[in-house]
């Protein structure tokens, strides 16, 4: 019996993503919209940053304490925007948050974010990547293990 308890603890999400504080991940702007941000004054970009967090918190749905934007970008063909997803023991975990979003920005012809101004200028190829994908497989990896474990106890006991 107390082997099982163990089990479940570890097993649960919050044991696991509590490795995770924060992540940061990445979201690209169109090629067409790439541009015109660019040319943005710093003002502008603020704008468009607090505008692109507030309307990206409510279509997920997460407090805005969980997603903040770096305000930091990469030139690249496309402009992709950084921004900072935390864990939050009372919000959704990192890893739904990534998963979400990218779902949201990669399907967003039949989504929310088609809708609203900042938002619709996401590249839908791209989606939401994070930066630090090893600690992504490592925590896949921790529960498969954890299936494994719980497998074998289960058929030796």
């Amino acid at each position: 019996m107390r082997l099982n308890i163990i089990i479940m603890n570890f097993n649960s999400n919050k044991l696991i993503f509590k490795i995770l504080e924060k992540v940061t991940a990445l979201i690209s702007l169109t090629e067409s919209y790439s541009p015109i941000f660019e040319n943005f004054k710093q003002p502008e970009r603020n704008e468009f940053f607090i505008k692109l967090q507030e309307q990206l918190c409510q279509i997920i749905p997460v407090s805005k304490s969980q997603l903040n934007f770096t305000k930091k970008f990469i030139k690249d063909s496309q402009i992709q925007l950084a921004l900072t997803i935390n864990n939050d023991d009372n919000g959704r975990s990192v890893n739904s948050i990534i998963k979400d979003l990218d779902t949201l920005i990669r399907n967003r012809e039949i989504t929310q974010i088609s809708i609203y101004d900042p938002a619709k200028y996401l590249d839908k190829s791209y989606g939401c990547k994070p930066t630090r994908k090893i600690i992504m497989y490592l925590i896949d990896f921790f529960k498969k293990i954890t299936y494994l474990f719980t497998w074998f106890i289960y058929y030796i006991f």
